[in-house]
């Protein structure tokens, strides 16, 4: 039995299971793609991939947003794909000259909660209490997206996490979480072309 949905709570998604407390609401990858697509649809949103190409499953969100460029061919005029090699900081300016409404970070996570190639999608204000980033930022997140904010109407951020399993050097991604990258091409596959049939962009 899926849980109620209800976008206007805090929202924290995996592929498995479910549970509700005071702050977390727990749904599958269709709840996730039913979310984005009524924010991704209809507004100036930012999907940024961030990740470091040399640490193995840390590379994960770089290989998504290469294969969506392969495949994706006229997106919404709203919607801007990012890649972010190291960290956020490293393409704030282009963030920027987006002016976005919505942010939605594609990142590596470490999480005792997620099983490695489980997806998870949560509010960016709860991040740090149920999951951490892999990757290794040189300024905090905190800080770079405080400067974000300072320059545009940003209203909502999200984090679209994949839990990895080896982030030691290296170039190998872990079958776990390469079934995880094929799940969130596919996501952001139908969340554009539900936009494009709705005829909004």
């Amino acid at each position: 039995m899926k849980p109620p949905f209800s976008p206007n709570k805090l929202i924290f998604y995996t592929t498995r299971h479910w549970r509700k407390s005071r702050l977390v609401v727990i749904l599958d990858i269709d709840n996730i793609r039913e979310f984005l697509s009524n924010r991704i649809c209809s507004r100036k949103t930012v999907i940024a991939f961030v990740g470091s190409p040399l640490r193995n499953d840390d590379r994960v969100a770089l290989l998504i947003y290469n294969e969506l460029l392969d495949k994706m061919k006229n997106n919404p005029d709203n919607v801007w794909f990012i890649e972010c090699e190291y960290g956020l900081e490293n393409c704030l300016h282009e963030i920027i000259k987006k002016k976005p409404e919505i942010l939605i970070i594609v990142d590596a996570v470490l999480s005792q909660e997620l099983k490695p190639g489980e997806i998870v999608l949560v509010s960016w204000e709860h991040v740090r209490d149920k999951i951490g980033l892999a990757t290794t930022h040189n300024i905090p997140v905190h800080i770079t997206l405080n400067l974000l904010k300072k320059q545009v109407d940003l209203q909502e951020i999200y984090l679209l996490g994949i839990r990895v399993e080896n982030i030691e050097i290296g170039m190998d991604i872990s079958e776990s979480v390469d079934k995880g990258r094929k799940k969130i091409v596919d996501l952001f596959l139908k969340v554009i072309t539900m936009c494009k049939e709705r005829g909004e962009h």
